[in-house]
């Protein structure tokens, strides 16, 4: 899974492996120096 998160015109990707995880509903929290991002993961 990846994430990518535009700011401006610059845009970020983010790789993280989540094979190991069981389903369910996960929180993820991205802490940078410009601020912080929380989304909500769904694994079925």
């Amino acid at each position: 899974m990846a994430s990518k998160k535009e700011r401006g015109e610059l845009s970020y990707t983010i790789p993280f492996d989540i094979s190991g995880l069981p389903n369910g509903v996960y929180a993820v929290l991205l802490e940078t120096p410009y601020g912080n991002s929380l989304r909500k993961v769904i694994l079925k």
